[in-house]
């Protein structure tokens, strides 16, 4: 399905065409674009051309990434945050398993910018069960490849999301599909905490906000958690679920634009 909503007219910034499609339309790059810094973007930028134009506008980056894990696996902010102990980056890293916060915390220590919590966020304040594969079994599911420790990133308030991207890399080969089983079995799950988006203090000052979220599923239940008096300028969200219908949809009523990406898809408020 294609889904069309309107982009807001109001904002000179913004390209002069009035709605477009999210992926998987037919369009010219000149439909959508947005100005971040002196770095035009437009619906054929990535994701990379997007934090690189984030990170180098020349104003201060403030960021909360909710689904951390260790700082390091397939984490797109890294290399920015990694030579940032000065506050031309201040960053909240939202972590909820203990054993990827404890790695994620003491990789950040000297940073003085940064803080990790060790929660998870939601549409509301609670507790709930998150699931996730045993941290010494997960070592060893790269079968012949390639060798991302990706299932170390599975943790979902959903048990079925977990079993299904065990199942999804049986692709790995012929040593990874007979131990599916015992890669099912070592799923383990741990209460969390469960505090919103504006719970955290840095949301409710959103000049340059940017939200990453990467959490299987529930990402729409971590944008309900905003405090819209207090938007953030831009929403990345991972979308390997094919979810993001009722995101866009929820992010458009909100005065969102889908901007670029393809998984992570990039929202822009004027």
């Amino acid at each position: 399905m294609v889904w069309r909503f309107k982009i807001p007219l109001k904002v000179a910034e913004l390209g002069k065409n009035a709605s477009y499609d999210v992926p998987g339309a037919t369009m010219g790059d000149d439909d959508v674009y947005a100005w971040i810094g002196t770095r035009r973007l437009t619906l054929l930028s990535s994701l990379t051309d997007f934090y690189e134009a984030y990170f180098s506008s020349g104003k201060e980056a403030r960021v909360i990434q909710v689904g951390a894990n260790d700082g390091i696996m397939c984490d797109p902010l890294r290399r920015f945050f990694r030579y940032s102990t000065n506050q031309k980056i201040c960053a909240v890293l939202v972590e909820p398993i203990p054993f990827y916060y404890t790695k994620l915390r003491t990789l950040y220590v000297d940073y003085p910018n940064i803080t990790v919590l060790n929660v998870a966020c939601g549409a509301s304040r609670g507790r709930a069960p998150l699931y996730f594969i045993e941290p010494t079994v997960a070592d060893q599911m790269n079968g012949d490849g390639p060798p991302n420790n990706w299932a170390h990133g599975q943790g979902s308030f959903d048990l079925n999301v977990v079993k299904y991207w065990i199942e999804r890399n049986r692709f790995r080969g012929e040593h990874y599909v007979r131990n599916m089983d015992k890669y099912t079995e070592s799923i383990v799950s741990i209460n969390v905490e469960i505090i919103c988006l504006s719970d955290v203090e840095m949301s409710n000052d959103n000049d340059n906000l940017l939200l990453v979220i990467d959490v299987q599923g529930f990402e729409l239940d971590v944008i309900r958690g905003i405090d819209w008096r207090y938007p953030p300028a831009y929403i990345v969200v991972e979308d390997d679920l094919n979810k993001s219908g009722s995101i866009n949809k929820y992010l458009s009523s909100k005065g969102y634009f889908y901007l670029c990406g393809r998984i992570d898809k990039v929202y822009v408020h004027p």
